[in-house]
């Protein structure tokens, strides 16, 4: 299991990583900003809920289009901690929610959460993005992992 979580969260990265390029390089306007702030934030009160630092941001706050590329290796950062100390992926980590309210709720969940919501709001990204006029990266899970495996090869 913390294999396949390292995995996942490695093209987590990779999709992000291309996201946060194309941000960077043009400006798509507000939205598309406002959308991959909320996968960083997200993705990082997530893990500050699992390691009981909170990031002090809002979940919907707008970053600088120049924190992004920064923003998303520390994601990355934190996701890799993570999963190299956890084994356990039925541990139950318990957190008040941005209304307040508190959970529980079995690790594996969060961490499906994350890479699900992540690739939620990139769709999004892309389709503004084909809206403006631009391709947007391909962010497809088998072309991550058409991608690592021609790595191995070279």
């Amino acid at each position: 299991m913390q294999e396949y979580f390292k995995k996942l969260y490695r093209y987590n990265y990779w999709a992000n990583s291309k996201v946060a390029d194309i941000l960077t390089e043009h400006n798509f306007g507000d939205e598309a900003l406002k959308l991959y702030s909320h996968i960083l934030n997200a993705e990082l009160t997530w893990a500050g809920r699992i390691t009981l630092l909170p990031i002090g941001k809002g979940i919907w706050d707008t970053r600088e289009r120049s924190e992004l590329k920064d923003l998303t290796e520390e994601s990355r950062l934190a996701y890799e901690k993570i999963l190299n100390e956890h084994t356990n992926f039925t541990t139950s980590i318990s957190y008040i929610n941005s209304l307040g309210a508190a959970y529980t709720e079995p690790l594996i969940v969060i961490l499906t959460q994350c890479t699900n919501h992540s690739n939620y709001h990139r769709a999004q990204i892309a389709r503004i993005i084909r809206e403006k006029g631009y391709t947007p990266p391909s962010t497809d899970y088998i072309l991550y992992y058409r991608e690592s495996q021609a790595s191995k090869v070279s």
